[in-house]
């Protein structure tokens, strides 16, 4: 387990700093274009930019109160305006020093993941996820009461939706109520039946993120917008996948040597051919090593928890072979033998070592259904 769950890894950001390489210039394409709302060259990938978070995109999964994957979120990143996510990595250093971590849930979000919300709204039957996200409402109140709305200022690229991570317990500060919840106690000057924690969490989240230029929303506790917002009548449509922000450029010093280095490769790659000849013997061996690790598909996605991987497209309105497959009690209940410098995800239940495995491993959580325990 612990070793293909490495290999996955490993190949997912060999995948990825790939996918960056390849694509750098996709916002610069979509401006020229002519689509403003499509141009994404003024954005940058969270996971670059603000190396010191943990990414838990919860639209990427099926655990949210819709019950499936968010049109629009391709790949389980978060996406920024460059000027938020400066704000965001001066909160993240400020988060650090009291020992805690900022956890992403959501940044930007494209306007068909708002239409996706609205089509669920509308269809009042679908009511899976209502005992985790709505409890206390009928989903005919939905549109009236201002949880669901045509546009959302994610759309313009600066807003985040975010909580605390503890690094002395492993554990998210308790809020008092999960992200996304429907009711008056996600407000964050709820009080209510709230123990002065929960209350004393509020408010440290909050005045990092106040303190770091990003103002409140009086309804939900961890969704922040950046006070000066470069874009605030711009609802942008570009999905969300690595590829869609440019790569992260080095600094203008090292960009400077680049040409210099380049002007040498020619009379260098003069004894290249011979070299070049014991390459297809050796590729000869990569396919069977290939066959358990389908990263070039993006509609395939491998279970943290039991390994293996699953298609993750839905036809006909019937979930994903991922989302239903079964795993049995045995690697269900697999831990281990040292536990020492590792995490387990309280979503997907998989064992992950701590730092960057962990907070950079795709949880799609178990089932459409499944929800962690208070």
């Amino acid at each position: 387990m612990r070793r293909k769950r490495s290999f996955w890894f490993a190949a997912m950001m060999t995948g990825a700093l790939a996918a960056g390489m390849l694509m750098s210039g996709a916002g610069a394409a979509a401006a020229e274009a002519g689509a403003p709302e499509m141009d994404a060259s003024d954005f940058v990938s969270l996971a670059e930019a603000v190396p010191d978070v943990i990414l838990e995109i919860r639209y990427y999964s099926t655990y949210n109160f819709v019950g499936e994957r968010i049109d629009g979120y391709e790949e389980p990143c978060a996406l920024m305006t460059k000027e938020a996510a400066e704000a965001l990595k001066g909160a993240a250093a400020d988060a650090l020093e009291q020992r805690y971590m900022l956890k992403i849930y959501d940044a930007y979000r494209p306007q068909t993941a708002v239409n996706h919300f609205i089509a669920w709204a509308e269809d009042i039957e679908d009511t899976r996820m209502k005992e985790y996200f709505y409890p206390e409402l009928d989903k005919s109140v939905l549109f009236e009461q201002g949880y669901i709305a045509e546009k959302s200022g994610h759309s313009r690229g600066s807003t985040v939706d975010l909580t605390l991570f503890d690094m002395d317990t492993g554990k998210e500060l308790d809020m008092g109520g999960t992200f996304d919840y429907f009711g008056e106690r996600s407000h964050p000057d709820y009080t209510g039946d709230l123990t002065e924690e929960q209350i004393r969490n509020r408010n440290i989240l909050r005045d990092i993120m106040v303190g770091n230029g990003f103002k409140p929303l009086d309804t939900e506790w961890w969704h922040f917008t950046l006070e000066n917002e470069p874009y605030p009548d711009t609802y942008f449509t570009f999905p969300v996948r690595e590829e869609s922000v440019p790569a992260v450029e080095a600094d203008g010093a090292a960009e400077a040597d680049v040409p210099a280095v380049e002007a040498d490769v020619p009379a260098a790659e003069a004894d290249v051919p011979a070299a070049e000849a014991d390459v297809p013997v050796a590729e000869a061996d990569v396919p069977a090593a290939e066959a358990d690790v389908p990263t070039a598909d993006a509609d395939m996605a491998q279970c943290p928890t039991c390994g293996e991987w699953f298609s993750t497209v839905e036809s006909d309105g019937q979930p994903s072979e991922y989302t239903l497959h079964e795993i049995d009690e045995v690697e269900m209940s697999w831990i281990p033998e040292n536990t020492e410098n590792m995490v387990q995800c309280e979503f997907c239940g998989g064992w992950y070592e701590e730092g960057n495995v962990f907070r950079n491993h795709v949880c799609l959580g178990r089932d459409e259904a499944y929800a962690p325990e208070e």
